[in-house]
């Protein structure tokens, strides 16, 4: 698996082996589901993804504690997305 990361952060990578060394079943489970979107080359798979908005999607089946904080992370990944993309579409205008 490769992640992506941002001003010498890589957060995926760091909650991946947190993942690891917490909770190998978690780790395991969201494996699996990447496994399934590659063999499907679709996001589509609304059992196991949700479209929140934006090209952001979230993976169904994890814990999450209110409204609240599901909607932080959203944009926490929007923010993210952004960091990403910004730059890379500045430097592709003339």
């Amino acid at each position: 698996m490769v992640t992506l990361g941002l001003n010498q952060k890589d957060r995926a990578n760091d909650y991946l082996l947190k993942l690891q060394k917490d909770n190998i079943e978690g780790l395991r489970s969201i494996f699996n589901r990447l496994r399934a979107v590659s063999e499907h080359e679709t996001f589509e798979n609304k059992l196991t993804y949700r479209h929140v908005g934006d090209g952001i999607f979230a993976a169904i089946g994890g814990k999450k504690g209110n409204k609240k904080e599901q909607n932080a992370d959203i944009k926490k990944a929007n923010d993210l997305k952004d960091q990403y993309t910004l730059p890379k579409s500045k430097s592709l205008q003339p």
